[in-house]
């Protein structure tokens, strides 16, 4: 009889829905060891059960059931700069996977998931557990992973800790969605446009940042409404701003980043028709908005009811703008015998799509903006975050003239 862990929250089955895979991959050179990463992945899939299960239809929805067994690190020779489609695990039904691409001494390591299993920062933790158990390896240690229970999901979490869902209950018993998937035909991997500060451009940023007392993803999502103004024509104040917020350390008690499958809630800003379209002010104002929609709950709210949301690809909103920001990309244990060139984010979904979201992500001290997209030009989508990235470049060169204001 096939063993099955738990059912699938409302918040996990969105992510079945929607046939949503990411992938998070290091770009490395060097000599690369493959007996050593297959050790760090058979040694994570034995410490944490959810690593190694798949998703079983059940009577009245979907469960995580054991997955047994299986090959989870997949080696080819290819072009590692060419972008994986993390719907790679859909072909071999896993929830999580290590790809390697390989030419020469270059390899793309990327480290695959189902979006129910983990978000950004749950995901990051992984990586960087894959790393650190790849140094032991070859350094000669002992692979020895804490065990991880399997995570509850961000309604359970949220319960604990006095988040009740507004509203009244639904009517009717929630439908669950079924889909026919056909991996092969369905699946397809955005094309991705790519623009960074440099180093020092970014620490400058930082310091405005702390000099006008906003936050630097304030300022990122100011260049990113003003961007959009100026390459779609919309006016500022007819612009909506949906973020991805982690909730994590915005409850009580906090949670750290394993300690659920995901805990992220989302905030939606409108600009009011007298915010200057200057980058500081817009900062100050999505900031503000941030805080007060955390301080009444709205933001806490926002996973509970993501079962009752239109899908993003579905809505036809030309003014909607949407940002996952996954802050700093931490040092990873374990890759000193490699250069590591990059760190690459990208999602893979079925053929019914979804809409572009900005990335924003700081990795070797660099902040980037990417726009993964399906349907612009190669030039159209560079000219995007070229945008976003000169206006911040310019806020920057511009900041001792400005110091004091």
């Amino acid at each position: 009889m096939e063993h099955i862990y738990r059912r699938l929250a409302p918040s996990e089955e969105i992510f079945v829905a929607s046939e949503h895979y990411f992938a998070m991959t290091l770009l490395v050179r060097g000599p690369l060891r493959i007996e050593a990463l297959d050790a760090a992945v058979t040694a994570m899939c034995a410490a944490a059960p959810m690593l190694a299960a798949r998703i079983a239809d059940v009577t009245d929805g979907y469960a995580y059931a054991a997955g047994g067994q299986r090959q989870q690190l997949f080696v080819t020779d290819g072009d590692p700069d060419a972008p994986l489609n993390a719907a790679e695990l859909a072909r071999h039904d896993l929830l999580f996977g290590v790809f390697v691409v390989r030419a020469g001494d270059r390899a793309a390591v990327s480290m695959q998931f189902h979006h129910s299993l983990a978000d950004g920062p749950r995901g990051l933790s992984l990586l960087a557990q894959l790393w650190s158990l790849y140094g032991d390896a070859t350094a000669g240690r002992a692979l020895i992973p804490a065990p991880q229970p399997f995570p509850e999901p961000v309604e359970t979490l949220l319960a604990e800790r006095g988040v009740v869902k507004f509203g009244e209950p639904d009517p009717e018993p929630r439908e669950t969605i079924r889909l026919d998937v056909d991996p092969e035909a369905k699946f397809v991997a955005p094309h991705l446009a790519s623009a960074a500060l440099t180093v020092a451009e970014t620490d400058a940023l930082l310091a405005l940042a702390a000099r006008q007392e906003v936050t630097l993803n304030g300022l990122v999502s100011a260049a990113l409404l003003l961007a959009e103004t100026e390459l779609g024509g919309i006016p500022l104040h007819e612009l909506l701003y949906v973020f991805m917020v982690d909730l994590r350390a915005r409850l009580n008690p906090p949670l750290a980043p394993m300690d659920g499958s995901n805990i992220m809630g989302f905030a939606a800003y409108m600009p009011a028709a007298d915010v200057a379209a200057e980058l500081v002010p817009l900062a100050r104002a999505v900031n503000e908005h941030l805080r007060v929609s955390l301080e009444y709950g709205v933001v806490q709210q926002t996973p509970l009811h993501s079962s009752n949301m239109p899908d993003s690809s579905a809505l036809e909103m030309p003014n909607l703008v949407m940002c996952t920001n996954l802050g700093r990309i931490p040092d990873l244990t374990g890759t000193e015998t490699l250069d590591v060139e990059d760190f690459v984010l990208l999602g893979s979904l079925s053929a019914r799509g979804r809409r572009p979201t900005y990335q924003v992500r700081t990795f070797a001290g660099r902040l980037s903006v990417d726009w993964p997209h399906y349907d612009d030009t190669p030039e159209a989508a560079q000219h995007r975050v070229d945008t976003v990235i000169g206006t911040l470049r310019a806020a920057v060169e511009s900041a001792p003239m400005s110091v004091g204001q």
